[in-house]
């Protein structure tokens, strides 16, 4: 459901908690949707080294 929100172009904000560890495999979160270009708007460090990230659709920061 959320992949098909993503690809309606009906989401308006996206959050990411990256962690500081690497893995060889794992889902990706817009395989079957294709590219999705983003615009950074604000980035939060927690303490344990972890980084939130908080992005746009890029056709959101030009009122689209």
């Amino acid at each position: 459901m959320t992949r098909a929100l993503v690809a309606d172009g009906v989401v308006d904000k996206f959050w990411f908690t990256v962690s500081p560890y690497l893995w060889a495999t794992g889902p990706r979160i817009f395989d079957e949707i294709g590219p999705v270009m983003l615009d950074l708007v604000s980035t939060t460090t927690i303490p344990s080294g972890m980084v939130r990230l908080r992005d746009r659709p890029a056709h959101a920061a030009d009122g689209a």
